[in-house]
């Protein structure tokens, strides 16, 4: 498995546009979860979309100031 993947701005937008949306679906699947076990791996995988999001964020940071489309 490489261990320096490079991306280009266009493809780092991209990245950034689905880790987002992703994040943004986690928090309203959290929101209408019952079960503990379910919740945990919602949660789990919201702290991982943030992680992801500050990475790309801090690839480019004039990426997260861009206009919203």
């Amino acid at each position: 498995m490489p261990q320096n993947l490079q991306f280009t701005d266009d493809e780092l937008a991209q990245l950034h546009l689905l880790v987002a949306q992703e994040l943004e679906s986690s928090h309203i699947e959290l929101h209408h979860t019952a079960g503990v076990d379910y919740r945990n791996y919602i949660k789990a995988r919201l702290t991982r979309c943030q992680a992801l999001l500050k990475k790309i964020d801090d690839a480019i940071p004039g990426l997260s100031k861009r206009p919203k489309p």
